[in-house]
């Protein structure tokens, strides 16, 4: 017994000297108890962990929370809940489920994968509508005739007038900007204008200094109802017909156009391939004109009477000239429709416009006649109101308004080099239902009392002609465009 007692002393005593012998302490060493002064959380019980022999851990076994509180209206079912998986991935509480992620992602305003902003140059080649002149202006014709020079005689011909003037073609230039409005791209505005350049056309004529050839400017007798002429320059062999004089005569006619307008667009439809594009807006279209001839009239002998200023033969060192000015201006303002529809195929496209618009038509024509005589210095002296065809009776400012109608159509194919830029070559067609026009407001009409340059000037009893005639009719311009736009 005491053999026992003594083993179990010495083995206490090995293992303290044990424990010296490694210098070993425990892990907390405290001589007074530590107090919390903030009482702990109240934590629900969790499960023990506990690990396998190779210190693997295991699956954490499912633990239900606590229902919310939960609000209810009268007349709702009951909610659930269904309870948490804490060893399921993590997600972020601010970010809905996968499939609610994709709703609403497609309910979100679509922002607009084409441009905002674009900017398009055009140069323009275009045709217009002859300028309409439809009574001859010269003439020419033998001595052998009764009358020469006159419309009703065999051997009469027309140098020029009777055929219209062809100014074409014509170089432009068209530009355009637009812009749309928020995201999706279905509100834009539109502005855009065309220039034509003034084209011009001119004829001349003269006798040299022998009077020849024979020149003449024809018009119906208003007196006594026959084809007649104003000499420009006529030497006949036969003295007994013969004025004895020389002369020249120039027609100039021009004619300019341009265009502007402001617009509203509204795409109505639009997928990958079509857009089509309602248009509203104001638009104004402006045609002027101008159409003068003049005349340089001077007696090859004194006294002959071939060239007269207010009935009196003038001296061979003196010129009388004639000026016939026909201006007329054409302004339409109003308001228009239309719609657009873009046809997209990879890099290329088609655009097709159309466009109506109606409102009112101002219409202006300015008739200006004079007589002068020009002295040996080139200094005008006296002047008298009044040329040819432009005279007191038919002279002055004529204006009137008239319902406008301009439609236009445009067709436009594109290439798309880059994401910013864009080349076009396309088509325009425009047209205006009423426009006046210089040479329909010549009457060819005319009481010879009232030109200053004829010899039975101031005569009385002669009728009031010409008149002015306020003459309108239809105008087209249609022509090629090759464009550059830039998009942002």
């Amino acid at each position: 017994m005491k053999a026992w007692i003594g083993a179990i002393l010495l083995s206490a005593a090995g293992t303290g000297m044990a424990d010296i012998a490694h210098g070993q302490s425990p892990a907390f060493q405290r001589t007074l108890p530590l107090t919390p002064t903030v009482p702990p959380p109240l934590m629900p019980d969790m499960p023990a962990i506990s690990t396998n022999r190779a210190g693997a851990q295991l699956p954490q076994p499912m633990i239900a929370l606590p229902a919310p509180p939960i609000v209810q209206k009268a007349g709702e079912p009951q909610p659930t809940f269904s309870p948490v998986d804490l060893n399921a991935a993590y997600q972020d509480p601010f970010l809905p489920p996968d499939q609610e992620i994709t709703s609403y992602i497609e309910d979100m305003p679509q922002a607009s994968s084409g441009p905002r902003l674009w900017i398009t140059a055009d140069y323009l080649m275009w045709w217009t509508k002859r300028g309409p002149q439809p009574d001859p202006l010269v003439v020419t014709g033998p001595e052998t005739d009764p009358f020469p020079g006159a419309l009703d005689q065999p051997g009469t011909r027309v140098l020029y007038g009777g055929q219209g003037f062809d100014y074409n073609p014509f170089s432009g230039f068209r530009t355009s900007v637009g812009f749309w409005c928020g995201g999706d791209n279905r509100l834009g505005f539109e502005f855009n204008g065309f220039i034509l350049e003034q084209k011009s056309t001119q004829f001349r004529a003269g006798g040299n200094a022998q009077g020849q050839p024979f020149l003449a400017r024809p018009f119906n007798n208003a007196q006594t109802g026959n084809e007649n002429v104003f000499f420009t320059s006529q030497n006949f062999a036969d003295p007994t017909r013969s004025a004895f004089m020389r002369g020249s005569i120039d027609v100039t006619s021009n004619s300019k156009m341009w265009n502007w307008e402001l617009n509203t667009l509204f795409t109505g439809y639009r997928d990958e391939r079509m857009a089509v594009s309602l248009i509203g807006g104001f638009r104004s279209v402006v045609l002027r004109e101008r159409l003068a001839i003049s005349e340089e009239l001077q007696n090859l002998l004194p006294n002959t009477g071939g060239v007269v200023f207010r009935g009196i033969p003038v001296d061979p060192t003196q010129r009388v000239l004639t000026f016939d000015k026909f201006n007329a201006e054409n302004a339409f303002f109003g308001g228009q429709l239309g719609t657009r529809i873009h046809l997209q195929a990879g890099r290329w496209a088609i655009d097709m416009t159309g466009k109506a618009a109606i409102g009112t038509m101002q219409q202006l024509v300015n008739v200006e006649g004079l007589t002068a005589i020009d002295g040996p210095n080139n200094r005008v002296g006296l002047t008298a109101p009044g040329g040819v065809y432009a005279l007191p009776s038919n002279m002055g400012r004529h204006y009137r308004e008239r319902l406008g109608f301009v439609p236009e159509g445009n067709v436009d194919l594109s290439y798309t080099l880059s994401q910013n830029l864009v080349v076009k070559a396309g088509y325009s067609f425009l047209w205006i239902n009423s426009v006046a026009r210089p040479g329909n407001q010549i009457d060819r009409t005319v009481d010879p009392a009232q030109v200053p340059s004829d010899a039975s000037f101031g005569q009385p009893g002669g009728p009031p002609r010409p008149f002015f005639p306020f003459y309108t009719e239809s105008f087209w311009a249609q022509g090629l465009n090759l464009s550059l736009e830039v998009r942002y």
